[in-house]
């Protein structure tokens, strides 16, 4: 945590199909609902397992506006080792940020036969010409906490609106716009770009939205913990990205490259044994690349022997 050990603990005498253990290492909701293993770097009280080898004496906690860097470094008994690392950005509860920072809404009226556009305080919507299937009363309102909502919110768009943003801080690299549900919830996510100092984003779907800079890289794992060969001598990868979305899968096989069958519905990327790109019999080394929609990248290189 910003650099200094924080935790650390070793899982390989762990039970994960006791109860028991998980009860007292995992998040155990989660685990009993779906056998994720959610691991904690702080051990619950009582906690008697011996796989801590440095526990953290206080709890993590980030402040309003104030930022925390993660590094989760995790290794597997072959020395194979995997880091990922996250920011985290400290803010107020959700229901405390509405309390009190609504602006007042700019209203316009919206017919299938004109554009309509509002604007207010460096956030602009235009709805093109036949967005609109009725008449309908476009609206506009801007939060104190950067968040906006542009209404009505349940009106039907034949095509998509667009939002300018001007006069934003800070970097503006890797922007995507968030879509939330009343209790603050993510509905749907949308990429923005960059011209400049605007940032732009297109949707077809009003509601409430926030602007969130996506850091974290596309999770990608082998379909086993050491291995993604599966019995039929596939290779089998599981991978998701869960704000701007997976754009980008390549394999390599020896440095060659070859075809992966992403599914995005089943998230996983498949290498067919059938199609022969590999020397039967003999280790190669594997490299898999995903990239999401705003440039994150993650990697697996491993070796692995494949047969007929």
């Amino acid at each position: 945590v910003d650099g200094d050990l924080y935790s650390s603990l070793f899982i390989d005498t762990l039970d994960f199909s006791t109860n028991k253990d998980m009860n007292a290492h995992s998040y155990y909701p989660e685990w009993k609902s779906s056998r994720t293993q959610i691991h904690r770097f702080t051990p619950l009280s009582g906690n008697r397992l011996p796989i801590y080898d440095f526990t953290p004496v206080v709890n993590l906690e980030v402040t309003e506006d104030s930022t925390m860097n993660i590094s989760v470094r995790c290794s597997d008994a072959h020395g194979n080792i995997t880091t990922k690392l996250y920011t985290l950005l400290g803010g107020s509860p959700f229901e405390q940020a509405l309390e009190g920072s609504q602006s007042a809404s700019v209203f316009c009226p919206a017919m299938p036969s004109t554009e309509a556009a509002l604007e207010d305080g460096g956030v602009k919507v235009v709805w093109p010409k036949r967005s609109f299937y009725s008449r309908e009363t476009a609206s506009l309102q801007l939060f104190s906490n950067g968040e906006f909502f542009i209404g009505p919110e349940d009106a039907a768009l034949a095509k998509s609106f667009k939002v300018n943003l001007n006069d934003l801080e800070g970097d503006l690299s890797k922007l995507v716009a968030v879509r939330l549900s009343e209790k603050g919830i993510r509905m749907g996510v949308e990429v923005c770009e960059l011209q400049g100092d605007l940032v732009t984003f297109s949707s077809r779907i009003m509601g409430r939205y926030k602007l969130v800079r996506d850091t974290i890289a596309p999770r990608l794992l082998p379909k086993f913990s050491a291995t993604p060969l599966v019995s039929n001598g596939d290779l089998v990868f599981h991978l998701e990205d869960d704000l701007s979305g997976v754009s980008k899968v390549e394999g390599f096989i020896d440095s060659e490259w070859v075809l992966l069958r992403w599914d995005p519905k089943k998230k996983t990327a498949v290498y067919r044994a059938s199609d022969v790109h590999h020397i039967p019999g003999v280790k190669s080394q594997i490299t898999v690349r995903v990239e999401d929609a705003v440039g994150n990248e993650s990697f697996w290189i491993g070796s692995v022997e494949m047969g007929q």
